[in-house]
């Protein structure tokens, strides 16, 4: 079973891609227990799930994510606080 994505959280991040990232960020971390060295190396299809329950039209934005080095280590830190 699938657990809704808190989707005030997520909303909170500027731009589809940091929306996307984040949210992968929470699922990932929900399954695994941790969080990934690389949180965009996830299966196409975990992706595009995401994607769909964001409503973001285009998951190849997600590629945006880590553009700032620093961006997926503040929102570990957020998800982790």
């Amino acid at each position: 079973m699938v657990r809704a994505l808190p989707t005030p959280l997520v909303g909170q991040r500027r731009g589809e891609h940091m929306k996307l990232g984040f949210a992968l960020q929470l699922v990932t971390v929900r399954w695994l227990g941790t969080f990934m060295e690389d949180p965009l190396d996830v299966p196409g299809a975990v992706l595009e799930f995401v994607a769909e329950q964001l409503g973001v039209e285009d998951a190849s934005q997600v590629k945006r994510y880590a553009e700032r080095r620093e961006t997926p280590f503040d929102h570990q830190r957020d998800i982790g606080a």
